[in-house]
């Protein structure tokens, strides 16, 4: 999964992986505003939901949403649709359905293959 700012300048992160070195990805915090220091960037970004992604590189089918990682979908995404990312486990993302395939689908929420998703901050 990669993340990209949204005016989509040079600079990408892969989370969990960064392209820079991670002091130019260390988001700045206001004292005021209490928050662990300890936090990664990611679970700002994640806590704050921030994080956005649009559905990539599917070539037969859909992308499947499952209850769990692994487990039974309960939903299929094709390229182009956008989700809000809640979660990362390894692989697999926790997302909330923003435009789906469906306005049905709009709010469900569920686990994906995070390969197949392109993802950028607001």
């Amino acid at each position: 999964m990669k993340i990209f700012p949204r005016s989509l300048l040079t600079v990408s992160v892969i989370l969990g992986l960064s392209a820079m070195s991670s002091s130019l990805l260390t988001p700045r915090v206001n004292s005021a505003e209490n928050v662990n220091s300890t936090k990664s960037t990611e679970e700002i970004l994640l806590s704050q939901g921030r994080v956005f992604c649009t559905v990539a590189r599917i070539r037969t089918g859909q992308l499947a949403v499952r209850f769990n990682p692994g487990g039974e979908s309960r939903a299929g995404l094709n390229n182009g649709n956008t989700v809000r990312l809640l979660d990362r486990e390894g692989r697999w993302a926790y997302i909330r359905i923003v435009d789906g395939p469906t306005r049905q689908l709009n709010g469900v929420e569920g686990w994906v293959n995070s390969d197949y998703l392109d993802c950028w901050t607001q």
